[in-house]
């Protein structure tokens, strides 16, 4: 890695070639995710995506355009490439925080873990964290009977369990939970 020196008037930082193909010789960036473009000579400016995520357009050596995260461009300056399987992470949970002392890299699920412990999501992680009742009644559920009515010859079929019933029509669960009030000329009751 090769460390560049700014202007004078803009030595508050060093900066450091971004670590990814055909970008090295045309931008740095700091710790902090201020990106400094060598042929404009300026600062470029973040935009922020509907999810909260700073990002840049970036051109590279083969002419190529794209748009990068600043918060990976960081990550792989100043931590090393993304290990396979891995991700950022924002440590204190501010997708606005792009510093490298904040950015560490994580597998998908302890990201996820990670921004419900941070502020950041609310509800309920999925897999995770139901109570006992919720589980009772959630087992209790699939135990009812249930009326399957043909609404073209009025022919009733009563099964004893949803997954008696998803098995007759050979659909999933999750088709059955998105259509609980029928399914193709069939209009399902919970007795």
């Amino acid at each position: 890695m090769l460390y560049v020196s700014l202007p004078k008037h803009l030595t508050h930082t060093h900066m450091k070639q971004i670590n990814v193909k055909g970008l090295e010789d045309y931008y740095t960036i700091d710790e902090s995710g201020m990106i400094y473009s060598l042929l404009r000579k300026r600062f470029l400016k973040h935009q922020i995506n509907n999810a909260g995520y700073s990002y840049v357009f970036l051109k590279s050596s083969i002419n190529k355009s794209k748009w990068y995260f600043v918060h990976r461009l960081v990550a792989v300056t100043f931590l090393g490439d993304i290990p396979e399987g891995h991700e950022v992470n924002h440590k204190d949970g501010n997708k606005q925080n792009n510093d490298g002392f904040n950015l560490e890299y994580v597998t998908h699920k302890d990201n996820i873990i990670h921004s419900f412990k941070s502020f950041r999501r609310s509800g309920r992680l999925k897999g995770f964290l139901h109570s006992d009742t919720t589980k009772n009644l959630m087992a209790e559920s699939k135990l009812k009977p249930i009326k399957a009515l043909n609404s073209a010859s009025g022919h009733t079929i009563t099964f004893q369990s949803v997954e008696a019933l998803t098995i007759h029509f050979n659909i999933s669960r999750r088709t059955y939970n998105r259509n609980t009030s029928g399914y193709k000329g069939y209009i399902f009751t919970v007795l």
